[in-house]
């Protein structure tokens, strides 16, 4: 069966508003546990409170983020790529290394999700990313190299959606 672009770019969204929930409901949680009685200071090495505002704001922080990454990819249209396409955002590219296979998803901006659709995994990567910098401007066809883990490593793009 083939991979359906646009059910792929829903599923991301669909993935990062769910992280947000969860995010939102921690960020809730640290937050009333740093302000609840029974994290007042003992004495003045107990700080229980403190870490639970540290930690309330970092959550707090990641659902901003996450909003943001939600919002660019409702406003980022998915664009289709054929053989001759430059390799840009929302890419869906097929890549060849010896004989294993791995798709990936160039988002417009943060990777680093993992997506699981029919029988395949995708790997949703940022441009930015190693993988996302040897890709971007390439073709259907093109090989790379690139060095992982102190090994260098050739790719083949086998199809770019």
């Amino acid at each position: 069966m083939p991979l359906k672009k646009q059910e792929i770019y829903q599923k991301i969204i669909e993935s990062l508003e769910q992280e947000l929930n969860t995010m939102i409901q921690s960020a809730k949680n640290a937050k009333d546990a740093a302000t609840n009685e029974e994290s007042k200071a003992e004495n003045k090495y107990d700080t229980r409170g403190l870490e639970a505002s540290y930690l309330a704001g970092a959550q707090a922080k990641r659902a901003t983020e996450l909003r943001e990454m939600i919002n660019l990819f409702k406003t980022t249209p998915v664009q289709n790529y054929d053989s001759t396409t430059p390799i840009g955002h929302t890419a869906l590219v097929k890549l060849q290394h010896d004989d294993h296979i791995t798709w990936y998803f160039v988002a417009p901006q943060e990777g680093g999700l993992t997506l699981h659709y029919q029988d395949y995994t995708i790997f949703v990567i940022s441009p930015f990313s190693p993988v996302g910098q040897a890709l971007m401007g390439r073709k259907q066809g093109d090989e790379f190299e690139l060095e992982i883990k102190n090994e260098i490593r050739e790719y083949e793009i086998i199809s770019v959606q």
